[in-house]
């Protein structure tokens, strides 16, 4: 059985065609948690009412605190073998379980293509590779920009309770890759299954860019590489997760160039440079060449403290 984890939040407009995609599943052997988080609309009467006609469907309310605590409530009350999410204002195509059920048990996790639904086009987005490796499916998944994207994944509901893999509710932003990245560090040698077939249809939010567009980025990024780092090995087989961290730290320090910051800017980096190891030359030219590439106004803040360092 299926477990699917659905956090609600003044869902109203959208959540009916969400409800109604979960019981469309060929798939039918699954119970949908719907965790109201104190909504103030009429979400909790809709997810009610599907509990009511359909004993797979299980409501549980609370007062308002996130979605990550509302995950974890779906997480502590999930009673299948594998668990998967759904946003309250997406929707599934009908083979969407299916797809998860066919491959999950030969595979550490299963990862679906899917569709991102702009207010103006939509972008279908969908893994052309035969992915069996984790750190492959890590690069892959930040290449593309959906390294913490939930809901086309599915996990091993025991993996998760063992290694009390949970969301973070003071996170406001990459707690769901944290998820993930977490989640991938402990089945390293189970495998991946990656599939063409586009199940999930995310509708994009009009504040997606502005939401990650402000030093409180950067903030949340150190919280969760200090937090990672304590179990994804620098030299294991997960380094790519560990060097992706890497990655979005140094991409969060814009922010503070674009807020004319420059002092912080330097000072954060500073901070960002000692961690990396001395002998780690290959971290510093990734570094390099990714401020070159990406952000030449904030290079010479790097330049310069690498030739302060002796490291240039």
């Amino acid at each position: 059985m299926i477990s699917i984890i659905i956090p609600v939040y003044n869902a109203e407009k959208t959540l009916k065609r969400c409800l109604d995609s979960i019981k469309a599943q060929t798939y039918t052997d699954f119970e949908c948690l719907l965790i109201d988080d104190g909504s103030k609309d009429s979400s909790l009467s809709i997810c009610e009412s599907y509990a009511d006609g359909d004993d797979r469907f299980k409501v549980f309310h609370k007062e308002n605190g996130g979605a990550s605590s509302a995950r974890n409530v779906g997480l502590d009350n999930a009673s299948g073998e594998y668990i998967c999410f759904c946003d309250a204002d997406d929707y599934v195509t009908p083979n969407w379980l299916a797809l998860f059920a066919k491959h999950i048990d030969k595979a550490g996790i299963v990862v679906s293509s899917y569709r991102m639904i702009f207010a103006d086009h939509e972008d279908e987005r969908i893994y052309l590779y035969d992915i069996t490796e984790i750190p492959l499916l890590w690069m892959v998944l930040e290449l593309n920009g959906d390294g913490g994207f939930l809901w086309n994944k599915c996990y091993h509901a025991d993996v998760i309770k063992e290694k009390h893999i949970r969301f973070n509710p003071k996170y406001k932003l990459y707690e769901d890759e944290e998820f993930v990245s977490h989640y991938l560090s402990y089945i390293c040698n189970s495998g991946v299954c990656v599939s063409k077939e586009a199940t999930y249809n995310y509708y994009v939010p009009l504040d997606f860019e502005a939401k990650y567009a402000s030093v409180e980025t950067f903030d949340c990024s150190i919280d969760i590489y200090n937090h990672t780092k304590e179990f994804v090995s620098m030299d294991g087989f997960c380094h790519p997760i560990y060097t992706s961290l890497y990655r979005k730290l140094f991409d969060g320090l814009k922010y503070y160039y674009y807020h004319h910051k420059y002092e912080e800017a330097y000072e954060k980096l500073r901070f960002l440079h000692g961690l990396i190891p001395e002998d780690d030359t290959i971290a510093l030219t990734r570094m390099t060449r990714f401020y070159i590439r990406h952000h030449l106004k904030l290079s010479h803040f790097f330049f310069k403290l690498l030739a302060k360092n002796h490291k240039l």
